[in-house]
């Protein structure tokens, strides 16, 4: 019976962090994509306009609230749930926990040296 016990306990947890690991990685998706393609369409303009780094936590910000942002975390976060409950066991691997922990892990980095970006600013 603890036995029984254990194992949904492990169950529970697995899939939790699973689901912990989803939507982060859903919100960075959604956050950094358009990000991203405003700095390749920034870099070909970078002489004729510098953007400062209040406007570009303003347009995070902007994405965030944007009913558009909403649609996108849903729909990323149902395509990473849907796979990460597969039973094969290469498909959850490939098509889950390497994109998953790779857009975390990028966007943890982003938001790291976006943070200090703006206390080195400050600081000076």
């Amino acid at each position: 019976m603890e036995n029984t016990e254990e194992g949904q306990r492990k169950i529970g947890i697995k899939t939790f962090l699973q689901s912990l690991v989803t939507a982060v990685a859903s919100i960075f998706l959604v956050l950094l994509l358009p990000s991203i393609a405003a700095m390749i369409r920034g870099l070909r303009h970078h002489a004729s306009s510098q953007t400062g780094v209040t406007a570009v936590a303003a347009g995070l910000m902007e994405n965030a609230l944007s009913p558009w942002f909403w649609l996108a975390f849903l729909i990323s976060f149902s395509w990473f749930y849907t796979v990460s409950r597969s039973n094969k066991t290469s498909l959850r691997m490939a098509l889950f926990w390497v994109p998953a922990v790779g857009i975390s892990v990028l966007g943890l980095g982003f938001w790291i040296g976006f943070t200090l970006l703006l206390s080195r600013f400050r600081m000076q």
